[in-house]
Order: C-alpha cells, then structure tokens, then sequence
C-alpha cells in the first residue's frame, strides 16, 4: 500500500493509484534481503522494523486525513487491528491513559511486543497488546477512544465488528477509523489478485476473476475473502453506523494528495460510478447514550430524580495479567 515504483518510474501512491498500463508487480516495498548466517527469527525481525518505520510514517499521514485534532491525554484508547503496533505507539506517545492493541495476527503481535520492550520501555505499563478476536474482551464500555487504521476493508464482517466494538466504547466516546483502498478502487484488490489494470478486478465477472488469482498464486480462490478483502462500500461501511446509535462527527471521501483527486471526486457524482471512485475513507463518529434517550423519553415531563444523568466511569481497560498466556 505504501511507494512502489511502478514500470515507468513514477511512484505509486499509498492509496495503490497508478497510471493505466502500470502492471508491474514488484516486491513489497519493505521486503529486505536476508543476511549472511542470519536466522529466521532475527530475518522476521529486522523486516518488522522497516515496515514499522514506514508504518510510523503512514500514522501522521492516516491523523493528516482524518482532518481533525482527537485528544488522546487521559484517554483510554483500544487500537482495532494494531498490527505491528505503530498506531498503539502513536495514541500512547499522545498521552493515552492506557492503550490497547487488539490483533489476530500472533506474528504482528509478537513484533510489537518485543519492540516495545526493547524501544519503549517507558511505555510497557501503558500499552497492551493482545493477540486474540476483540470478542475476547469483557463486553463492557471500557475506552473512550476506538483507533482503527487500514483494517475495516480487510475484515470479512464488518458490521458484527463494529458492534463488537460499540459494545466496548463508552456513551460519547469516539470511534476513528480510516482505510484505503476499497475493492472497487482502482487497484482496490491490493495486488493480491494480480490482474494487469486499474478496476478489472472490479468490472469483470468475479468468477473470471478468482480464476485468474487462482492461477497466478497456485491457490484456489473462490473469493475476495480469499485473499483477506471484503469488497467493502461507502455505503456498507454507512450502514454498519446507524445515526440513532452513532453521531457523524465527521466523514472524509479521498482526502489524498494526487492530480487525480478532482477528477475522482466528480466522477463519483455520477449515478452508478460512486464505488468505483471511492478510493479511501476517513471517519470520526461518536456513540450515542441510547439508553439515557431511552430514560429521557420514558420520563419527559417528570421532575429528576436525585443522582439521574451523574457521570459514572466506566470499567477499565482489560487487565493485562488475563492474557499473560498469550503473551508467553
């Protein structure tokens, strides 16, 4: 997702829009050569760290086009799909309370544990890292901020996830998510199905499509799922975020940096084309306290009662200590 150099020279945007007729495939930009009596583990390790660092770089890029300041100080924040930890790092960096880092992926969690440990010491009572589905969490509100970067368009139920997470935010907290590039972008297969041009993933029958993939990678793939995407819409992606659960505080369609933006944003105008123009969203929303409108209704016109609507905090973050076996 971040720079390559695509066949004439000219660098692929982070969002994967190149010029038609770029098809090479090259590898990922962070791959690094193994060295010389090197073993696996320290290999594995080293390419961490320079996806990490680029990651780092991506992080003030992801805040750039959410396009508005969140307060991290004081805050108990949970990083949905933290990866290699770079985002957890970033909240607890802001001042966050207590951060949370959940991720399926053990290997991803595993670096950034370690990382953590020997680059941030500083920091290991703040931050913690869990390699298990966020249904393992205690369904309760425990944080005040939800962080998701570059994870919605990968998970292949969406709205079940988000639910889960609401579930675990507290009334007025804040869920901010962003990610790129959707399926029927151009490139929205992130390289992974392998088809020569923009949007033939996209605009092809899907069964051609999985054959193609199949053969190119020497796997069966009978789906985008596949290959780890959900061929998420903005309008999905909306549904999963009804308004009288969830406030819009703010939401951003391709705040990128690319001469094609314009004419993207127009072309999205037309009816029909919407999905295929969509390229990234950026996304502030706030959870509503559904039970106090409950209680509001319920008791309109009735004098309060003494201690209605008196601010109780909500459960803490999990404690670590109930997943030290993961993290052994």
């Amino acid at each position: 997702m971040l720079s390559n150099l695509s066949a004439t020279g000219m660098q692929e945007g982070r969002d994967g829009i190149r010029w038609v007729g770029q098809s090479v495939r090259q590898a990922p930009y962070w791959a690094v050569s193994r060295q010389y009596g090197e073993d696996e583990e320290s290999f594995r390790f080293r390419a961490g760290q320079v996806y990490f660092e680029a990651q780092q770089q991506e992080t003030a890029e992801w805040w750039r086009r959410i396009g508005m300041p969140v307060e991290m100080r004081g805050r108990r924040v949970l990083d949905l799909g933290c990866g290699h930890g770079a985002l957890s790092l970033d909240a607890a960096r802001r001042g966050a309370t207590s951060v949370t880092g959940v991720d399926t992926d053990s290997d991803r969690i595993g670096f950034a544990r370690r990382l953590l440990r020997e680059r941030q010491p500083d920091l290991a009572a703040t931050i913690c890292l869990i390699d298990q589905p966020l249904e393992t969490l205690p369904c309760v509100a425990a944080f005040d901020i939800i962080l998701s970067k570059d994870t919605f368009e990968h998970v292949e139920d969406l709205g079940r996830l988000i639910a889960a997470a609401g579930c675990r935010l507290r009334a007025g907290g804040l869920l901010v998510c962003g990610f790129s590039p959707l399926y029927y972008s151009p490139n929205g297969d992130h390289d992974r199905l392998g088809l020569p041009l923009p949007w033939l993933h996209a605009v092809l029958p899907q069964a051609l499509v999985y054959r193609w993939a199949s053969r190119r990678t020497g796997r069966l793939i009978r789906s985008a799922a596949d290959v780890g995407l959900n061929r998420l819409t903005l309008a999905e992606f909306e549904s999963f975020l009804p308004l009288d659960a969830w406030e819009q505080v703010s939401l951003r369609v391709n705040p990128i940096d690319h001469p094609l933006r314009v004419t993207f944003d127009l072309l999205r105008k037309v009816p029909g084309l919407a999905r295929y123009f969509t390229i990234g969203v950026y996304a502030v929303y706030r959870k509503r306290d559904r039970s106090a409108a409950c209680d509001n209704n319920r008791t309109a016109g009735a004098a309060k009662q003494p201690g209605h609507g008196d601010f109780v905090a909500a459960p803490g973050p999990p404690d670590r200590d109930a997943f030290a076996s993961s993290a052994t």
